[in-house]
């Protein structure tokens, strides 16, 4: 039971919640650096959020690819004890 696949369905679910959470990443920095702009009266911290929001996001989103294509190798690999795959 424990070696049974992914359905794709849960995969697909996997990667709607890591989206989810990148565009929520990128957005709420900009969106708290505008209420913070429109408290102190100042016009630059909501630009800045959304900087540190779009550089974070996309820094979640490549070692999540990342980490999904090193599972995906290891996974190839035989186990130790287990022959090799044979080529036709």
């Amino acid at each position: 039971m424990a070696d049974d696949p992914i359905h794709p369905m849960g995969i697909a679910m996997l990667w709607v919640g890591r989206i989810f959470a990148a565009a929520l990443m990128m957005v709420l920095p900009g969106v708290a650096g505008f209420w913070l702009d429109k408290r102190f009266g100042m016009g630059f911290i909501g630009l800045i959020g959304f900087g540190f929001g779009l550089v974070g996001g996309m820094i979640y989103l490549i070692s999540a690819t990342r980490a999904t294509e090193v599972g995906r190798s290891e996974a190839a690999r035989p186990k130790a004890g287990q022959d090799p795959p044979q080529a036709p």
